[in-house]
């Protein structure tokens, strides 16, 4: 579903100069998708301000989704959560760029690894290789690792 949003999103370019995204068309796949794009080109504060606005705006549509789910979307029908898609990508996202600075984000690593596991479990994630996969049983794997005070590299 395409929410329209009326609202100023500011953040800062490399260039220090501001770009506004102002009375936009913005879904949950725009956002997840820039928030991939910034993550591959490195710019991991641009890419957490579209998580973060991606979580705001679409985290109770993408719970609501999860709760009319008695077992993992397959087929086509996992088409049918996009917004829980989306969003689990998304924490999915922000917790890799968590890791990389665990000493000091480790609280809000753990907020953001339970609220896969326990929110948006069925989640799934497109991958280049031409499967979904499920961010949440990652997220597990990540916080066993935390507690046993183990690296976090794949």
């Amino acid at each position: 579903m395409i929410k329209i949003v009326i609202f100023i999103f500011i953040f800062f370019h490399s260039n220090s100069s501001f770009g506004l995204i102002i009375n936009e068309q913005i879904n949950s796949s725009y956002l997840t998708s820039k928030a991939w794009e910034y993550y591959d080109n490195r710019n991991f504060n641009k890419s957490l301000k579209v998580i973060d606005l991606c979580i705001s705006l679409y985290l109770e549509e993408a719970i609501d989704q999860q709760m009319n789910l008695d077992s993992l979307p397959v087929g086509d029908n996992i088409n049918d959560y996009l917004v829980l898609n989306d969003v689990g990508t998304c924490l999915h996202i922000k917790s890799e760029i968590l890791k990389k600075d665990i000493n000091m984000k480790k609280n809000e690593l753990i907020n953001t690894l339970n609220l896969l596991c326990n929110k948006l479990k069925y989640c799934q994630c497109w991958s280049e290789r031409g499967w979904y996969w499920q961010p949440a049983l990652e997220a597990k794997s990540k916080l066993v690792k935390i507690e046993l005070n183990l690296p976090l590299n794949n």
